[in-house]
């Protein structure tokens, strides 16, 4: 009888602590098919930047229920912040991530692992001209790899000492790796990196983005083949 009553115990404990960590996630109906589970403690005002007590914001998503809002993305690539704006809400998802997009001066910090690996972060490449590529998948057929070929040789006659190069991809770290062969290639590969095209507001793909050695953006190029180094 007291070890029923102690397994009972134990099990309203667990289920106490699982109901109150999910008290605060929020499924919001983003389409037919999509449900985006949100934090409701990191939703804020954008006027204020004060956040919104959780009963408020479940009474605004329940009139709502897709609710636009902009994402804030850390050095990692994990939202911390939501900013609400009541007067803004109709813009789908994809312009909301636009506005993220940089066109002048310097580039929002990174810090990333490699698919075997190695930890780099935007700010210790000082000194470097910085060569960030965003595509989806490298064992998709379509996957360009004689554009990233091309680069490499080209990296290769500026000088491989100069240069850090990434590809930021879309797949998981298993797909990157059955895709395309990048033994001797220049380019660190970084994976399941989703949160990344849309903290740096990437909306078409193969992209690719030049720094230069403080970190701040040179240009962008749709099309690789008209990337010369020698400019920079």
């Amino acid at each position: 009888m007291k070890i029923n009553l102690l397994a009972l115990l134990i099990i309203i404990t667990i289920f106490g602590c699982v109901s109150s960590s999910q008290e605060r996630v929020f499924e919001v109906k983003r389409s037919e098919t999509t449900i985006q589970k949100l934090d409701l403690s990191k939703i804020f005002y954008k006027e204020s930047d004060t956040r919104i007590p959780e009963d408020t914001i479940r009474k605004i998503i329940n009139k709502n229920p897709r609710l636009s809002l902009e994402r804030k993305y850390d050095d990692e690539g994990n939202i911390y912040k939501y900013l609400y704006d009541p007067d803004d809400q109709n813009v789908n998802s994809l312009s909301l991530r636009k506005r993220n997009f940089v066109t002048e001066g310097l580039f929002p910090n990174f810090r990333v692992k490699t698919i075997d690996g190695k930890e780099i972060e935007l700010k210790s490449l000082t000194g470097k001209l910085v060569i960030l590529r965003f595509d989806f998948f490298s064992e998709d057929p379509k996957f360009k790899k004689h554009e990233i070929d091309e680069l490499d040789k080209k990296i290769n006659a500026f000088g491989q000492q100069k240069i850090q190069a990434i590809i930021f991809f879309g797949s998981s770290i298993k797909e990157t790796i059955n895709g395309e062969d990048f033994t001797g290639s220049n380019f660190d590969l970084v994976a399941d990196a989703n949160n990344f095209f849309a903290k740096y507001g990437i909306t078409r793909f193969p992209f690719t983005v030049i720094l230069d050695e403080k970190g701040n953006l040179l240009d962008n190029f749709a099309e690789s083949d008209k990337i010369d180094l020698t400019n920079y």
